[in-house]
C-alpha cells in the first residue's frame, strides 16, 4: 500500500480518509494539501481531519509521492502535478494511487458506501412503498419469486433483513448473506435465536464457506445492481456450486450499459455495468441455464435493471 497525500480538505477529502480509516488502512495519508492551508490550519482544521496541520499545494510536490485530487473539477490540478512529475490522480482514480486492482477496490468502496451512507436508504426501504417494488402483487419480482422451492434458500446481500417477513412462512430454511457484519449483527439482533434463519458473513463474491448441493433457491434483490461484472461472475460460479440439481436462482441485476468505463459511483441510481444478455452469457459459462429475463423500469429510469430466473440441471 503506498503513502499518499489527499489534495482538498473538503468533503470529498475526509471521505477518502475516512474510507481508509474504515479499511483499516493505518497511516496511509501523510498529509493533506489544500491552496487554503494557512486558514484551516489556523481554525486547527487539519488536526480534524488527520491530526496534523495541512500542507501547501506547492509543499506537496516535495514528499514525491502519489496525490489523490479530492475535489470536483480535478482536472486541470491533476494536469499540473504530472507535469512537475508528481502522479496524481482523482478519487476515481484512488487504487492506481494505493496499487491496488480496481475491480477489487470497487468492490471495497461500495462496502464502505452500504456501511457508511445507507442508514436513511434501509429505513426508507422498510417502508411500504419501497416494499411494494418487490412483493406487491403486480410485481414482476413475485411472479419469478414464486417459482422458487423455499425449503432451504439463500438471501444475498439482505442488508438489514426487510424482505424475510415476505417469504419467512414459505421457507423451511433462510440463510442470510451479507458482506458486512454490520447488517449481519443487525438481522441477528431482528430476528433473535430464530432456528429456521442462518446468517454467513461472505467475502463480497462467493459462498465458499457453504456447503455444495445444498441449497434449493438463492435470490437478491436491489443489490447486484451495483455489483462489478467479475464479482458477479464469480456469484454465479458458486450459485451454480451451491444449488441441488432442479434448484433455482433469482438475481436483480443492472441492465445499463452506456458507460463501460464508470463502475457504480457517479452513474445514475449507482448501476455498475451490465446488461440482459451480458448475464445470461455470464449464466451460461457458470453453467446454469436462464429461464426468463425481464428488463424493468427503476422508477423514473426506463429498462435501467432486469431480474433474470435460473436453473440448474446437472
Amino acid at each position: 500500500m503506498n503513502n499518499v497525500i489527499v489534495y482538498g480538505a473538503g468533503v470529498k477529502g475526509k471521505e477518502c480518509i475516512d474510507y481508509m480509516k474504515w479499511r483499516h488502512i493505518d497511516n496511509f495519508c501523510v498529509a493533506i494539501a489544500d491552496k487554503n492551508y494557512i486558514k484551516l490550519n489556523q481554525n486547527n482544521r487539519g488536526i480534524e481531519l488527520l491530526g496534523e496541520p495541512i500542507i501547501s499545494s506547492e509543499d506537496a510536490i516535495k514528499y514525491k509521492i502519489p496525490i489523490i485530487v479530492a475535489i470536483e473539477k480535478s482536472e486541470e490540478i491533476i494536469r499540473n502535478y504530472w507535469e512537475q512529475g508528481v502522479c496524481a490522480y482523482s478519487v476515481d482514480e484512488m487504487y492506481k494511487a494505493l496499487g491496488e486492482v480496481r475491480s477489487d477496490h470497487v468492490r471495497e468502496y461500495l462496502a464502505y458506501v452500504h456501511a457508511v451512507k445507507n442508514d436513511k436508504y434501509f429505513i426508507e426501504a422498510e417502508k411500504q412503498d419501497g416494499l411494494d417494488v418487490f412483493w406487491s402483487a403486480d410485481s414482476p419480482f413475485l411472479d419469478m419469486f414464486k417459482r422458487l422451492d423455499l425449503n432451504n434458500v439463500i438471501e444475498l446481500a439482505c442488508g438489514w433483513g426487510r424482505h424475510v417477513p415476505q417469504y419467512y412462512e414459505k421457507a423451511e430454511c433462510i440463510t442470510l448473506v451479507d458482506v458486512l457484519q454490520e447488517n449481519i449483527d443487525i438481522c441477528k439482533r431482528r430476528f433473535g435465536t430464530d432456528s429456521k434463519i442462518k446468517y454467513y458473513k461472505n467475502n463480497g463474491y462467493d459462498f465458499k464457506d457453504l456447503k455444495s448441493e445444498y441449497y434449493t433457491a438463492v435470490f437478491s434483490y436491489d443489490a447486484m445492481v451495483h455489483f462489478e461484472m467479475f464479482d458477479i461472475y464469480k456469484y454465479l460460479c458458486d450459485t451454480y456450486r451451491v444449488l441441488r440439481n432442479g434448484g433455482m436462482a433469482l438475481f436483480h441485476h443492472s441492465n445499463y450499459y452506456e458507460m463501460p468505463e464508470k463502475d457504480f459511483i457517479g452513474t445514475i441510481h449507482a448501476r455498475n455495468y451490465m446488461s440482459k444478455d451480458l448475464f445470461k452469457y455470464l449464466a451460461y459459462r457458470s453453467g446454469l441455464q436462464v429461464v426468463e429475463q425481464s428488463i424493468i423500469d427503476w422508477y423514473d429510469s426506463k429498462n435501467l435493471d432486469c431480474i433474470t430466473l435460473l436453473y440448474k440441471n446437472n
